[in-house]
């Protein structure tokens, strides 16, 4: 069988490692996430990680993946366990954002320990940024802190992975900014479109 390559992409000045990574990008300019493609290099106790996107206003790091591996989870759950934030991000606009459950050891395997059975992509209303979050995290909005129970976000989209074996995307308002993004085309100087085309 051939070996698949992705397709290394030009968006913004960046050359991302694929178009999923390129389209990530789009759809966070469309939200005006800002984000900082492959920040450093990371060694946390002895595991080496060049993560795709950090978000510096949420403090998350963001991971764009075609398929995961138990490699990808052990050096996600590093991040995790050095108190980072993680999200994982494919190329359907799917998502699962992984946060620290606690110290388990208890043998529960990697995939228990990050996540959770829904994540969302969130709105904070005092600050207007967005952040995404998984149902083992903290409610508090991640760029201001903000936290009054679950009345101080709105959720923009929702990723239910335990719905069915391959989840189910929810339709929100945003989702239909992933549809612009995963239809961007990147070809002979073309410009993908990052303007906000959808309010919910």
């Amino acid at each position: 069988m051939p070996k698949i390559e992705a397709i290394p992409t030009m968006y913004n000045g960046y050359k991302f490692r694929s178009r999923t990574e390129a389209r990530w990008a789009v759809f966070f300019d469309s939200l005006k996430i800002k984000w900082i493609y492959e920040p450093e290099g990371i060694n946390i106790d002895g595991v080496c990680y060049l993560p795709d996107f950090y978000l510096p206003e949420s403090k998350q790091f963001f991971e764009v993946k075609g398929i995961l591996t138990d490699v990808d989870m052990i050096k996600v759950n590093a991040l995790i366990s050095a108190g980072y934030s993680v999200t994982i991000g494919y190329d359907d606009g799917k998502f699962i954002a992984c946060d620290r459950w606690g110290d388990r050891e208890d043998g529960f395997g990697i995939y228990d320990l990050c996540t959770g059975s829904t994540s969302w992509l969130c709105r904070c209303r005092s600050c207007g940024k967005y952040w995404f979050m998984g149902d083992v995290g903290s409610y508090a909005c991640q760029c201001c802190g903000t936290y009054d129970g679950d009345s101080h976000f709105d959720i923009c989209m929702e990723y239910c992975n335990y719905i069915n074996p391959y989840g189910e995307l929810i339709e929100h308002g945003e989702t239909k900014l992933w549809d612009v993004a995963r239809q961007a085309r990147f070809e002979h100087g073309e410009k993908p479109i990052t303007e906000r085309i959808y309010k919910s």
